[in-house]
């Protein structure tokens, strides 16, 4: 674990922007509470709880970034090639028909 944070303090800057170290460093010390505590218990509730924040971390980041997109979508209304190309197939379906 030391030779890692010297690994990575030893970086240039330009090498270590602040998401990477963040992201590196909280992978790092997940296993921390296995070497900490002496009780096994208390190691497994600690990672437990680690793994717990993880997921409701991960899954808003994803809900957040969906949301987003649909948001953008649902603002799509007539522009581009679709409502182009759905006119001008109705309008050739009409004309066969006709």
């Amino acid at each position: 674990m030391t030779a890692d944070l010297v690994a990575i303090a030893r970086r240039p800057r330009s090498r270590r922007p602040a998401g990477f170290c963040a992201t590196y460093l909280i992978s790092l010390f997940f296993v921390l509470p296995v070497f900490v505590f002496a009780s096994p218990y208390a190691a497994v509730g600690g990672m437990t709880a680690a793994h717990g924040l993880q997921y409701l971390v991960l899954v808003s980041n994803i809900s957040l970034i969906g949301g987003a997109a649909l948001n953008a979508a649902s603002h799509l209304h007539g522009a581009g090639h679709w409502g182009t190309s759905c006119s001008a197939a109705t309008s050739a379906r009409s004309w066969r028909t006709s």
